[in-house]
């Protein structure tokens, strides 16, 4: 799959931000799409995907991760990495991950170097997570919340689909952060953990 840099996020064993999971192998736009940076919590540049991924199992020309640094001090990580999957298209954008962790919550911050036409940072929701835009959170089945708040970048919700096994397309939410200047950042907090 073109999912460099991606990852998912559960809070008090529920899980909440998810990649689209694979409903099946065989050949065609539901398996390109499966396969897609968009269907990963990472960034889509240009509407390109960041590793070349065609016909079923096949990948060419493949992101490769760079600079990996974590670091932590009691109770606060930091994670960051880039990857080159970008530089096959003509404005060479390299795309920068920042994950800054605390005991309540955490940063995720992208930045693209070079030039590019559009890109949206994707975090797609687990379908059992409610979401409730107006007060900029999410909620899992057992009540725990997390607050969401785009520090930069511009955002929209769309209807989205998850695949949790072979056969089974769940509905789902997905949060889509526009990156016009090259940068997104999204701050989320927990609560009500215990």
């Amino acid at each position: 799959h073109a999912d460099t840099l991606s990852f998912e996020l559960s809070v008090a064993e529920q899980r909440v931000l998810v990649n689209s999971g694979t409903s099946l192998y065989e050949a065609g736009p539901e398996r390109f799409c499966q396969r897609s940076t968009k269907a990963h919590n990472t960034v889509a540049i240009d509407g390109e995907s960041s590793s070349e991924v065609w016909n079923s199992f096949r990948v060419a020309r493949r992101a490769r991760p760079l600079d990996l640094s974590i670091s932590s001090a009691r109770d606060k990580a930091h994670v960051q990495c880039a990857h080159d999957g970008y530089w096959r298209l003509p404005g060479k954008v390299t795309h920068r991950r920042d994950w800054r962790f605390a005991s309540d919550g955490f940063i995720l911050e992208d930045k693209l170097e070079g030039h590019f036409k559009s890109a949206v940072s994707y975090l797609h929701i687990h379908p059992e997570v409610q979401i409730s835009p107006a007060e900029n959170r999410l909620q899992s089945a057992k009540g725990h919340q997390i607050r969401y708040e785009i520090l930069h970048g511009g955002l929209s919700i769309s209807n989205d689909v998850y695949h949790p096994e072979f056969g089974c397309t769940l509905k789902s939410r997905c949060l889509s952060i526009a990156m016009p200047s090259g940068l997104s950042a999204t701050r989320f907090r927990f609560s009500e953990l215990a």
